[in-house]
């Protein structure tokens, strides 16, 4: 009897094993999931043009808020899959953004027009996005 229940356990164990390996234990997302996680991704990139426009016109002074809005950006896009590929792609995205605030932050600081902790801030949130991206990347097996 100990064995037999023992070889059920196992095939239990493996059973459930192979469902999660082929994805049967997420369940599908609701139609009406699925509609707020792409509202939250629209409000999230909408907001975060917006805060980069005025960042690159001078009227948000710190690098905090427009990483703040691409890393919610990336956060709703992410919730929106677990798609390897779209991970990376979302990834991918805030490195760019994030390279572009370094490379103005960079331009920036050679002419002294805002202070060091504010490149030393974007440098941190470039190298942040880019273990991301090494992450997600390595997680699908790409670099």
């Amino acid at each position: 009897m100990d064995r037999y229940m023992g070889w059920i356990i196992l095939g239990v164990l493996l059973g459930l094993g192979a469902a999660n390996l082929l994805g049967a234990d997420h369940a599908p997302t609701s139609s009406k999931l699925l509609k707020l996680r792409k509202a939250k991704v629209e409000a999230a990139r909408e907001t975060y043009q917006v805060i980069w426009k005025n960042y690159k016109d001078g009227l948000v002074p710190a690098v905090e808020l427009p990483y703040r809005w691409s890393r919610r950006w990336l956060e709703a896009e992410r919730e929106m899959t677990d798609g390897k590929a779209e991970q990376v792609a979302a990834c991918k995205g805030h490195l760019e953004r994030m390279r572009e605030m370094e490379r103005i932050e960079r331009e920036l600081r050679r002419s002294r027009l805002n202070p060091v902790n504010e490149l030393t801030a974007a440098e941190f949130y470039r190298a942040e996005a880019e273990i991301w991206l090494t992450q997600a990347q390595e997680a699908t097996g790409k670099n």
